[in-house]
């Protein structure tokens, strides 16, 4: 080979060379780049997940701090609960609704079992909670890592205390005969009755109140099963021992709704009701009492059987027959009287001036007129018997103004005192005597 040739092999062998290390510089320079785009790539994808990530985190404290501002308000008070509360997340969500059923079923004030601690060395007196918009932020900073030293404010904690399991408060109702659970549990009812009309923890003795009526069915019910299993007859002590309630039970419906000197009592199960004197309050009791029997016979149906038997003796029959005797037919007999009476001694107040009382509606001007009228006052109790015209006839009755709920018949809500018969009593009490 010449020295030419040589020159000119070496040469491109050279040239050789310097491609491949060209080539492996690209090479090497484009995989660099790749892996830069690729790291760039995955810091990217890192940052927009943190960025999701805080964004979820801040609607869920978002929510959180807007259900518990709805619980415990936006007082002071109740933004030490929310801060307290908040670093648990959306959890202290179900937390306070969990604790809230538990407190509700014991019948208790849940906050009063939730216990707020300040932080050492802050009066809780003075402690303010921080602004929850500065909560929000610092807990989402804390949460990620970031720097929260700008923060100059701690954040109380709450613990939860046991709640005590409810009690059964009418377990005290209970006797161990069905006569001594019907005594505590009348006696119940006219103390939560008494403590409604005080205002009273109201809402409080009206859920008592549900109560011991449904005791009192339960008492009643059993006597007359008790009543029923006996072979001895109508005057057998079971049956004597339900006429007895029943006897109680007017006795504490009068005593409710009777006021004033009306009534003379002679024992828990005897009355003596003073309709001389006092008629217009006692029939007006009288009548105020029977307004309230369809909603307590609905409880007791009369028992069927053979006539004379104890089956016959159901307690809605028995609760309506002693009313009926022992109300009614005195109301009646109260009512008849004042009507003769005022007939014959000429007394009967003349309303016919004033048109039909049923046909038209009267104004308030020609109502007060009417009232005074009649002329009732508060020392004069007795009836007073008015002629006035009903539908174009002339009636005379007993006549106690105006009622509080007029209706289409009576559209002006003209009171008229007249006698309940046995037939009628029956159709209002739903019941059918033997």
């Amino acid at each position: 080979m010449s020295l030419g040739g040589f020159a000119a092999g070496l040469a491109g062998a050279f040239q050789k060379a310097e491609d491949r290390y060209q080539e492996r510089k690209l090479r090497e320079q484009a995989s660099a780049e790749a892996k830069l785009r690729q790291a760039a790539g995955f810091a990217f994808r890192e940052k927009m997940y943190t960025r999701q990530m805080r964004d979820a985190y801040n609607d869920e404290l978002t929510k959180t701090r807007n259900y518990l501002s709805t619980v415990f308000g936006d007082t002071a008070e109740g933004r030490q609960y929310v801060s307290a509360l908040l670093p648990f997340g959306e959890a202290a969500i179900d937390i306070v609704k969990d604790h809230k059923q538990q407190a509700q079923d014991s019948g208790v004030d849940f906050k009063s079992f939730m216990n707020i601690a300040h932080p050492n060395g802050i009066n809780k007196d003075t402690y303010k909670a921080p602004d929850l918009d500065n909560v929000l932020s610092f807990l989402s900073k804390k949460k990620f890592g970031e720097d929260v030293s700008g923060f100059d404010f701690k954040l109380p904690t709450v613990t939860f205390k046991d709640i005590p399991q409810a009690t059964d408060y009418t377990s005290k109702f209970a006797a161990g005969t069905a006569e001594g659970t019907l005594q505590l549990v009348n006696n119940g009812i006219l103390d939560a009755q008494r403590n409604i009309e005080r205002g009273v923890e109201v809402p409080k003795y009206k859920e008592q109140l549900e109560d011991l009526n449904k005791l009192k069915v339960m008492a009643v019910a059993q006597l007359e099963e008790e009543a029923k299993g006996t072979t001895s007859g109508v005057g057998s002590p079971e049956i004597k021992g339900l006429v007895t309630q029943v006897n109680k039970d007017i006795v504490q419906s009068i005593k409710t709704n009777i006021q004033g000197e009306v009534v003379q009592f002679s024992g828990e199960e005897g009355f003596e009701i003073d309709y001389e004197g006092n008629s217009r309050l006692a029939v007006d009791g009288t009548l105020q009492i029977l307004s309230t029997l369809p909603s307590d016979f609905s409880i007791w149906n009369p028992q069927k059987g053979t006539y004379g038997a104890i089956q016959t003796m159901g307690p809605k029959n028995l609760w309506a027959s002693n009313y009926y005797q022992k109300l009614i037919l005195p109301s009646n007999r109260a009512i008849v009287k004042a009507k003769r009476e005022a007939m014959e001694n000429d007394e009967v107040i003349d309303l016919t001036q004033f048109g039909d009382l049923y046909a038209n509606k009267l104004s308030p001007d020609v109502k007060a007129q009417i009232i005074e009228a009649i002329g009732y006052t508060t020392e004069d109790t007795k009836l007073k018997v008015a002629k006035y015209m009903k539908n174009g006839k002339v009636v005379t009755n007993p006549v106690g103004e105006f009622t509080r709920n007029p209706t289409d018949k009576n559209q002006n809500g003209f009171f008229v005192y007249k006698p309940l018969s046995l037939e009628d009593y029956q159709k209002f009490v739903g019941v059918s005597y033997q």
